[in-house]
C-alpha cells in the first residue's frame, strides 16, 4: 500500500447526558492506493500483542510470472482471443445490421453503437476494461431498450382493458 492521505478526526470534549467530559475518541481516517499483490515473508511481532498494537510483516511483490502461471500464458492468450472474437462478432452484428440496429436500441443509441472500438487485440489491462467497459454499456442500453419496449406494451393494454371497463377510467 502506498500511503495517499491522512487525516485527524479526533473528537474530544464530548459529554455525557448528566453532562461529564468523556475521555478523547482517537480517530485517524487514511488514505491508501494498492500498489500490487504481495506475499508475506514474516511476521516481526506475531505473538502477545496488546489491543491497541499492529501486526508488522516483511513483505515482497508479488511477480506474475510465478510457479502458479507458468505453462498457463497460452490458456490466458486462448481466453484474451476468445474474448476478442466475441466481442467483435457482437460489435459487427450491430454495425452491419440495421434491423438489429433500429429495432433493438433506441434512437440515442444508435448512432452510438457505430463509433464502437474496433478492438482487434488487447495488448494491456487498460484495453480489457475498455473492452469491458463497451461491452457492458451495449449490453445494458439493449436490456433498457427492451424493458422499456415491453413497459409501453404492458401500458397500452392496461390502457385497453381499462377503457373496455364500464365506469370511470381507472388505472
Amino acid at each position: 500500500m502506498r500511503l495517499i492521505d491522512t487525516e485527524d478526526r479526533s473528537i474530544s470534549g464530548a459529554r455525557t447526558w448528566p453532562g461529564d467530559i468523556l475521555p478523547t475518541l482517537n480517530r485517524v481516517v487514511v488514505t491508501c492506493q494498492a500498489v500490487g499483490i504481495v506475499d508475506i515473508n514474516n511476521v516481526e511481532n506475531g505473538h502477545n500483542l496488546a489491543e491497541s498494537e499492529y501486526r508488522i510483516a516483511n513483505v515482497r511483490l508479488r511477480s506474475f510470472t510465478n510457479e502458479a502461471t507458468k505453462g498457463k500464458t497460452e490458456e490466458m492468450d486462448s481466453i484474451t482471443n476468445q474474448i476478442v472474437t466475441d466481442y467483435q462478432k457482437v460489435r459487427s452484428t450491430y454495425i452491419n445490421s440495421q434491423s438489429l440496429a433500429s429495432n433493438e436500441l433506441p434512437k440515442f443509441a444508435r448512432k452510438a453503437v457505430h463509433e464502437l472500438p474496433d478492438l482487434t487485440t488487447l495488448n494491456d489491462e487498460l484495453d480489457y476494461w475498455k473492452l469491458v467497459d463497451t461491452w457492458q454499456v451495449l449490453c445494458n442500453t439493449i436490456r433498457q431498450a427492451k424493458q422499456t419496449q415491453l413497459q409501453g406494451v404492458i401500458n397500452e393494454i392496461s390502457v385497453q382493458v381499462a377503457m373496455e371497463a364500464k365506469g370511470p377510467l381507472e388505472l
